[in-house]
């Protein structure tokens, strides 16, 4: 093999092996803060980045997801709901469904520390829903009411589901609620035209 092409390879790999070696020790010295605060954005990007929660002693033993109940002013609603792996196709799950679950599950909590998180999550939605309503039924948003569904994993030693059943019973509670600005957010063609 042609060197030119060893030294890229050879790189990735230590590059990744590095990584991995780095973000999996408990303990980080500053070197390894440091290292990791340099590449998070290659971390990020590729959905490499892990915490300790999946892991023992205490991995979490919460199963949960986001919705968000659209309320417009004439009364009507519809719902918006992030993305679940168990409800996206193999390629969007390879590709996307893991960041998904990190974000909905780790990034969105704990509420009370992530309003700008929440708000801005909020905006987005809102765009969207702007953008759909100019072309759909003209609602308008009064406002977004976002909750957190979950259930309690139970002990694989005392009770066992076989793999691939999905759990059908949550509890709901309302973790935000977002209201559009005075002004709203204006789609594309509003802006162009």
């Amino acid at each position: 093999m042609k060197l030119y092409l060893k030294v890229p390879i050879l790189l990735f790999v230590a590059l990744n092996v590095a990584m991995m070696i780095t973000a999996g020790l408990p303990d980080k010295s500053e070197v390894g803060r440091r290292f990791l605060r340099l590449i998070s954005p290659y971390q990020s990007f590729f959905a490499l980045d892990q915490n300790w929660s999946m892991f023992a002693p205490n991995p979490s033993s919460t199963n949960s997801y986001v919705e968000a109940v659209i309320r417009f002013t004439d009364g009507s609603t519809e719902r918006w709901t992030f993305p679940r792996a168990s409800q996206i196709s193999s390629v969007d799950r390879f590709t996307a469904g893991e960041r998904f679950r990190k974000f909905s599950q780790e990034g969105l909590r704990p509420v009370d520390k992530k309003k700008d998180v929440w708000q801005n999550l909020g905006q987005f939605i809102e765009r969207d829903v702007v953008k759909l309503e100019s072309f759909g039924k003209k609602r308008t948003l009064e406002k977004l009411e976002f909750y957190r569904y979950s259930n309690k994993i139970k002990d694989p030693a005392k009770v066992f589901v076989n793999h691939g059943v999905l759990s059908k019973q949550f509890d709901s509670e309302m973790i935000y609620e977002y209201r559009p600005a005075a002004q709203g957010v204006k789609n594309d063609n509003q802006r162009n035209g």
